[in-house]
């Protein structure tokens, strides 16, 4: 199953290990997580011998059900988080870094599954199906290929047909 503690820790020690030192520190480092999650962030730190040498806070969502109106911001040696009402503008920046980190992490990972699992860009164009993908493919060998040709082009092969060429044309930019 997944371990966010043990993530946390493996992806903290490979960005601050021996061999990273020569890169700049941050001046603040933003945990995706409430207490636990700092916690663990402070410990590999300490580990690693760079307590102290940059800031560290988490950001933990808030919890709609028991009635709380916006996201957390915990610092180490504070039990409860830092009271955010009168910095909405700083707390929404943090926000939006976290959401930001979100996003990239979702598509780095849906486009190595892709890679994984054999799939292909086209199996995500409208009126494209396995039968087409495979014909565009052995034709054009591969994507690039198909950008270099025309809706005229793709809609002459067998098989396709003027609506699936358009639709593809439209799903890779092209005219």
């Amino acid at each position: 199953g997944t371990d966010d503690y043990a993530c946390m820790k493996e992806v903290l020690e490979r960005r601050f290990s021996e061999t990273t030192r020569d890169k700049e520190f941050p001046d603040l480092l933003l945990v995706d997580g409430g207490k636990g999650q700092l916690g663990i962030a402070g410990r590999v730190l300490e580990e690693l011998g760079l307590s102290g040498r940059f800031s560290i806070a988490g950001i933990a969502k808030k919890d709609e059900e028991k009635g709380e109106k916006q996201d957390k911001i915990y610092i180490p040696g504070r039990s409860n988080p830092l009271n955010t009402g009168r910095a909405e503008k700083a707390l929404h920046l943090l926000e939006q870094l976290r959401d930001e980190a979100h996003r990239s992490a979702v598509t780095f990972q849906r486009k190595r599954r892709e890679k994984k699992g054999g799939r292909s860009f086209l199996d995500d164009v409208p009126h494209i199906g396995e039968k087409r993908k495979n014909i565009l493919l052995q034709h054009f060998k591969g994507v690039n290929g198909i950008k270099q040709a025309g809706v005229d082009e793709i809609a002459a092969l067998p098989g396709m047909n003027r609506k699936a060429a358009q639709s593809l044309c439209q799903a890779l930019g092209i005219g």
